[in-house]
């Protein structure tokens, strides 16, 4: 009993609204791995060394990315395609996010090496670096997922590139889960929906404008086909639906610190979640309606600021309207409707 008091009590203090905000107690949590052991006494040499690894090994493997896009001896309108999909955005994510963290914890290395001068609050750059982890780990996941569930061609042989941005991503991602000591937030699933948002409006204008992929397709990926909604409107709610529960099921540290769990390994957020429902007689469906009402809540907070958010998108329609953009995607609709 006392351990599922101790998961239901962290699951509401993980579900408070000031948990949307990229701010946390322990900054420090930031700065070493989740097996430094309690309590913190500096940033160690060696995980400079890990980050700066990772960092290395990503930043070598995006540059043979782009060089090969087409071939090495492409041109360079041939190579710009490099940027319309999505797993090459998400791994130059991954590549800066690595860079950002080796460079913070390079600089908290030399200014925090004895424990009375840890920083107090959150910094602006810590901030980044949370919001760089939320971007990057649930969008490798759900790419290696879709990719070999849907897009991959058995026809074509798997390349050293092509399992390093398909499957060695999430395998780093895993990794990284169990050694970094950075706090996962639940409310925090809004950062990879607005990733994934981001860039599905990208193919939106890319293909409104007349944009293909090099060999001549609308479709940059065949479940993202604004020519066949039936296909894409599904994945788009699947996505915004993935995005908080993944975050669910994300290993919690937060829960971990209130008891649930002995030692320092990490727990899977959702079998805490289960098993409180169970022993108080709740069901699971009752636990996502009010995860789905925080969601709307974020949208009513976003609504306070209307007349901002209605001037910014009346700016962006203006400047599409001038490319043609809305006509084209309306010529668009109407042909699907009448097919």
């Amino acid at each position: 009993m006392g351990c599922s008091t101790a998961c239901s009590t962290a699951l509401r203090q993980e579900l408070r609204l000031s948990n949307f905000k990229l701010d946390h107690p322990e900054p420090t949590l930031f700065l070493g791995s989740e097996w430094q052991g309690e309590p913190f006494e500096g940033v160690k040499l060696w995980y400079v060394v890990y980050r700066w690894a990772w960092a290395v090994y990503h930043f070598s493997w995006w540059v043979v990315n782009v060089v090969s896009e087409g071939g090495i001896q492409a041109p360079i309108q041939r190579k710009a395609y490099h940027f319309i999909y999505l797993t090459n955005w998400a791994y130059f994510s991954i590549m800066i996010m690595n860079m950002v963290h080796a460079c913070i914890i390079s600089v908290s290395w030399l200014r925090y090496r004895r424990a009375a001068n840890l920083p107090k609050r959150t910094t602006l750059s810590l901030k980044v670096l949370w919001a760089l982890q939320n971007i990057v780990f649930l969008p490798a996941l759900l790419i290696t997922a879709a990719y070999w569930t849907v897009i991959y061609d058995p026809a074509n042989p798997v390349t050293a590139l092509n399992a390093e941005v398909h499957i060695i991503n999430s395998v780093y991602v895993i990794i990284d889960l169990w050694v970094v000591a950075s706090p996962l937030r639940i409310l925090h699933f809004y950062i990879p929906l607005c990733f994934l948002f981001v860039y599905l409006v990208f193919t939106l204008v890319y293909w409104a404008a007349g944009g293909t992929t090099p060999e001549g397709e609308t479709a940059i990926y065949s479940i993202v086909d604004w020519d066949n909604l039936t296909v894409t409107l599904p994945f788009v709610f699947c996505s915004a639906a993935l995005s908080p529960l993944m975050q669910v099921l994300w290993p919690g540290r937060e829960v971990q610190g209130q008891g649930c769990v002995q030692g320092s390994g990490k727990m899977c957020v959702c079998v805490c979640v289960a098993t409180v429902c169970v022993l108080q007689g709740e069901s699971f469906t009752l636990f996502l309606f009010r995860l789905l009402t925080l969601q709307v809540f974020l949208i009513l907070t976003l609504c306070s600021h209307t007349h901002m958010i209605l001037q910014l998108m009346t700016d962006v329609y203006l400047t599409l309207r001038d490319y043609g953009v809305p006509n084209r995607i309306y010529r668009k609709i109407r042909m699907f409707k009448t097919e």
